[in-house]
């Protein structure tokens, strides 16, 4: 089996073969921390390896036009079912900004690499993705027909709203009385939907779009349905083709890095 590092180079090599001449852009996140406890082993891990994976991308040359790194934080608590995380509204929002100023251990990661000269780190903390996500299901919950929108009481006579993506009801919110909560799906559909609009207006439509994210693997479906969530609203809402972008989620089921498996969503509409 191939580790970690060889596997994420030949997904990069892959991806660049496929690009037909548009302009090859390769995002990687890691870092990944909930502030109620700070960064841990697996985030430093998965920072330095997606600092590391940028480096040989430059190194080597792949005909990569840009590389960007981003760091993505939980600021808001997470609280899981077994099918599905539920994101509350208020319990652990954080209470001031001081929560989301990037720890010094995972900035010092980044500031002794050359590649963040070139562009910015992005930042994002959920409590925005889900304020966003919010809104946006808000806006398309009535068109039922046009995003495939199935709505749902459960046994607490709670609204269930979900979304049919092919053979698969992803889940969306939880509504109880006028109270919205968002899952995890809708979080991170709405990071790499904002993730590739962000990317597409900086370097034009013209490009290939490859976002790879490192999780745990418990996350694993949530970050794979969130990765069919973002081509649905790029293309149903947006009016993006999205036929350039790429989703590679890794999972580990150690914060060394050595055992994962990664899953690749691509358009599917």
């Amino acid at each position: 089996m191939k580790d970690l590092k060889q596997t994420l180079l030949d997904l990069v090599l892959e991806s660049v073969s496929h690009s037909q001449g548009k302009r090859q852009i390769v995002y990687l996140e890691g870092g990944y921390y909930d502030t109620r406890f700070g960064p841990q082993d697996f985030s430093k891990n998965t920072l330095s390896m997606a600092v590391n994976i940028a480096e040989e991308i430059v190194k080597r040359k792949y005909k990569v036009t840009r590389v960007i790194l981003g760091v993505l934080v939980n600021n808001i608590g997470i609280v899981c079912g077994e099918d599905a995380c539920v994101i509350p509204n208020k319990i652990y929002d954080s209470k001031n900004d001081e929560a989301l100023v990037i720890p010094k251990i995972l900035t010092d990661v980044l500031t002794a690499s050359m590649i963040t000269k070139n562009d910015p780190v992005i930042f994002t903390n959920e409590k925005t993705l889900r304020n966003r996500g919010l809104r946006l299901v808000k806006e398309i919950v009535d068109e039922s027909k046009k995003y495939s929108i199935v709505m749902e009481k459960n046994k607490d006579g709670e609204d269930l709203c979900s979304v049919m993506i092919g053979e698969d009801k992803i889940p969306l919110t939880i509504k109880k009385g006028k109270t919205w909560a968002a899952r995890c799906p809708l979080i991170m559909g709405q990071h790499y939907t904002d993730l590739y609009i962000k990317i597409s207006k900086k370097y034009g439509k013209n490009i290939n779009l490859l976002i790879v994210d490192m999780g745990e693997m418990y996350d694993r479906h949530k970050m794979n349905n969130g990765a069919k969530v973002a081509h649905m609203l790029l293309q149903k809402k947006y009016d993006f083709d999205a036929g350039n972008l790429q989703i590679a989620n890794f999972s580990f089921q150690d914060d060394e890095l050595v055992d994962f498996e990664y899953d690749l969503t691509e358009r599917n509409l």
